[in-house]
């Protein structure tokens, strides 16, 4: 399992999180098409890999994760922000090995976390109130 898959599939069994979106945790984009909010939205934009001094990869990476929330109301995506981020929090607190999907989680940091949500342009989706947080994940590749 990715780390992609083993994020969704946690976020899928976090209460907190489902009782606000259902079943609606998609990747890269969220489906426009009537009953698609409120959601959450994962991508993994980035990724650095650590290797040894002969240049081969040691199975630890770092990823940064956007974990976006929206919906039609700024209180509600707030709530959801909430959730998500006591999940996250919940995750490195389980264990003093903490893994999802089987994958050995190193740390979980939260570099950005904005104070509410912002809300679209003129010529963007309208009454979609987005939060978006982004975590870097430390976690081995090949466990």
């Amino acid at each position: 399992m990715n780390l992609k898959a083993a994020l969704t599939a946690y976020l899928l069994t976090q209460a907190g999180v489902t009782d606000l979106v259902s079943q609606r945790i998609y990747y890269r984009a969220i489906p426009q098409q009537s009953g698609f909010l409120p959601a959450v939205l994962i991508a993994r934009t980035g990724c650095q890999r650590e290797y040894d001094l002969a240049g081969q990869p040691i199975g630890w990476a770092t990823a940064t994760v956007r974990i976006g929330v929206a919906s039609g109301d700024d209180q509600l995506s707030q709530q959801i922000a909430d959730a998500v981020r006591a999940a996250m929090t919940a995750l490195l607190a389980s264990s003093a090995n903490p893994a999802i999907g089987g994958i050995p989680i190193q740390t979980i940091e939260l570099n950005d976390d904005p104070e509410e949500p912002y809300f679209a342009w003129e010529g963007e989706d309208q009454g979609v109130c987005p939060v978006e947080l982004e975590y870097e994940i430390a976690y081995n590749e090949n466990p």
